[in-house]
């Protein structure tokens, strides 16, 4: 069977709209490049998520979003029309709804589902760039006639169209002025290299400087920790079940602490300790011990 693979994005911001660019081709066609293996074709295009209309226009993340739905929506009215669909095909076309739309987001037609496909524009949309931006990594927007448009350009009696575009008031100085001359012959096509994406949000991502607490080390009058479902200490989950130990138990200042560890894991029980018991606490938290009994340092 055919269909497209998506293997990254690049959404483009005209002021308050944007126009989603998709690196993505065909998962039958192949080409060489000059290696010893072919690999499969693969382009930017801009994938509009409004069916109903050829033309292409920037769209918000909103009208994106709800035009997500709306497919969602008529696909599942699609299956629900097949002999042979099943009882529950409305949660298994939003599970596999890349093996009922013929597409592939990050593995097979199988294992994509609804929400990755809505993700595609939601997430396009939070990291796209500027038309400056794109300039500044050499990257090209243009507004043109497609390669396969000459006949019906011939048939209207319009000339080809090729636009490099500069600007936000550009582009929409262009588009205002085309788009009703050319209407779904327009074109909005991305000239960039295809692991320019993967640079710029390495770029952009924001790296938080880690805030490192002071801590002083004190012996405390019982404290908390964590028992497993076979009696010993509860250590952490893996990916089997869970780490144990009948002699080295997990230790915790506070009862915050404890339930913290805790959240989400099915499996463990707290319980205390009694004697004294030495641990290295956040500083802020010393004086509202009430078990402090000596801070060392």
């Amino acid at each position: 069977m055919s269909y497209e693979i998506i293997y990254d994005k690049q959404f483009i911001k005209v002021k308050d709209k944007f126009l989603p660019f998709v690196l993505a081709g065909s998962n039958n066609c192949y080409e060489n490049r000059g290696g010893t293996r072919d690999r499969r074709v693969r382009s930017w295009w801009c994938w509009s998520p409004d069916y109903s209309n050829g033309q292409m226009k920037p769209m918000t993340k909103t009208e994106m979003v709800n035009c997500c739905r709306r497919n969602l929506l008529n696909k599942i009215d699609d299956v629900g029309t097949w002999e042979d669909r099943e009882n529950d095909y409305k949660d298994d076309v939003k599970k596999r709804y890349g093996y009922y739309t013929s597409l592939a987001i990050n593995g097979s037609t199988r294992k994509t589902s609804y929400k990755s496909y809505e993700n595609i524009y939601a997430i396009g949309c939070d990291n796209a760039i500027t038309i400056e931006e794109l300039h500044s990594n050499y990257g090209t927007l243009t507004i043109e006639t497609g390669y396969y448009s000459k006949e019906e350009l011939t048939k209207k009696g319009l000339e080809p169209l090729y636009i490099g575009i500069k600007n936000e008031d550009e582009f929409y100085k262009v588009y205002n002025k085309y788009s009703p001359i050319y209407g779904d012959l327009l074109r909005f096509t991305l000239y960039l290299g295809e692991h320019v994406p993967k640079r710029i949000r390495r770029e952009k991502k924001l790296v938080k400087p880690s805030v490192i607490e002071e801590t002083v080390l004190v012996r405390l009058d019982g404290c908390y920790t964590v028992l497993a479902p076979n009696g010993g200490y509860f250590q952490k989950n893996t990916k089997y079940g869970y780490r144990y130990s009948f002699n080295s138990p997990k230790k915790f200042a506070t009862e915050q602490e404890v339930k913290k560890f805790c959240y989400g894991k099915d499996n463990c029980e707290i319980s205390t300790l009694d004697g004294e018991h030495l641990l290295r606490v956040k500083k802020k938290i010393v004086e509202k011990l009430k078990n402090v009994l000596v801070v060392i340092d």
